[in-house]
């Protein structure tokens, strides 16, 4: 089991992983949000496609084998102006954190608790975190360690918006 040797660096983090593994359970699951949700936020979501994740974050996600289209979660946090919404979520890959500080839980609400984690900022819209978390991993994962890497992004409406 103790296979995985390939080193990745994700911002301040170092992380070991097992590539080959990681590729397998995105090829095994059905599942992935945002296809798994139908509201309008998610469809948003799906119709940027790629291009909701900078080329950086998208090159990290591709060296750990995690199919980009297949996030654990996807999910809308808020508007941030007319037109721009803050969505978040999170991938995983079987690995784990050799280097890098790891986000703990704490007592704070939920807003505040995720803005005092330590983000890492991939442009002025994107930022991510990496941590050991499983929070609704894939079950083709099985007891595998796993790193999650989440996200939290700025990104544009571009849906048309529905007559009513």
């Amino acid at each position: 089991m103790e296979k995985m040797k390939q080193s990745l660096e994700i911002g301040p983090w170092t992380i070991e992983v097992d590539v080959e593994q990681t590729a397998r359970v995105y090829e095994l699951t059905t599942r992935g949000s945002p296809t798994d949700c139908g509201c309008e936020a998610c469809r948003n979501f799906m119709a940027l496609s790629e291009a909701a994740f900078p080329l950086q974050f998208r090159t990290w996600l591709s060296a750990l084998g995690v199919d980009c289209r297949k996030a654990a979660e996807v999910h809308e946090w808020s508007p941030v102006s007319e037109g721009r919404l803050t969505y978040g979520g999170w991938f995983h890959g079987v690995g784990r954190i050799v280097t890098g500080v790891l986000a703990t839980a704490t007592s704070l609400g939920v807003v505040q608790a995720v803005e005092a984690r330590p983000w890492h900022a991939v442009t002025d819209t994107f930022k991510v975190i990496v941590d050991e978390r499983r929070d609704l991993a894939f079950a083709e994962f099985g007891e595998a360690p796993v790193i999650q890497i989440e996200f939290m992004a700025e990104l544009p409406w571009v849906l048309s918006k529905e007559a009513e």
